[in-house]
């Protein structure tokens, strides 16, 4: 087997600014991804065809990066190691957040989830995956790569996770307070997939027993 030869100093020096780049432009594809969709949502009244098309584009570039550089799947929590500390605490947030939802549901009256929240449950998931993929793959751990500390980068990453879903201000709140969990979480243990069911199976009983809301009537117009 052939060395690798070490990269000279001027090597090195073009590599990280490549690598500081590419950090700057993920981090502002984030931003215009996030605009986006306050305009599609909010302006055009286009949220389902945002959503689809967000999800194919955001598919195709985690593909196209993975093919070209497997060293990403870690930065971006797509690894196994972290798997099983990330799923119990995912899951202990679960627990304590459902438990709240629930006795909330309770409080305001009692309401049991219609059968159409069955199939949110496991759709919403994918959709839940773009989005921590967007916000703690890209955004998260480029700020970190850029030299931004934990205590900045949460409420950075929080904040502007509540921000995408204004006006609606219940929801923003809902948002930015998960956002917290899942990014300090991240930070200890970065992995997507437990992120990812967690943001889904939360967003389903908090759209349905905090806000009173119906998904799928929002997005298709009929009940």
């Amino acid at each position: 087997m052939t060395p690798v030869e070490p990269l000279d100093s001027e090597s090195s020096a073009i590599l990280a600014r490549d690598k500081r780049r590419r950090s700057s432009l993920e981090i502002a594809a984030v931003v215009a991804t996030g605009g986006a969709f306050l305009i599609f949502e909010n302006v055009l009244h286009l949220k389902l065809p945002f959503l689809i098309g967000c999800t194919v584009l955001w598919t195709i570039y985690l593909v196209r990066r993975i093919a070209a550089d497997r060293t990403v799947l870690a930065d971006w929590g797509l690894r196994r190691d972290t798997l099983k500390p990330a799923t119990l605490a995912c899951g202990a947030f679960f627990l304590v957040a459902g438990c709240v939802i629930a006795l909330f549901r309770w409080w305001k009256g009692w309401a049991p989830l219609p059968l159409s929240a069955l199939l949110l449950v496991a759709l919403y998931p994918v959709w839940g995956f773009i989005q921590q993929f967007v916000l703690q793959g890209l955004l998260v751990s480029n700020l970190r790569k850029l030299g931004a500390k934990a205590w900045l980068v949460i409420p950075i990453a929080s904040v502007l996770f509540g921000v995408v879903h204004l006006p609606d201000h219940e929801l923003a709140v809902l948002c930015a307070a998960a956002g917290i969990a899942w990014t300090c979480i991240f930070l200890w243990r970065p992995n997507l997939l437990p992120l990812a069911l967690t943001h889904g199976w939360l967003g389903v009983l908090a759209y349905y027993w905090v806000l009173g809301r119906d998904p799928w009537q929002e997005m298709f117009g009929h009940g």
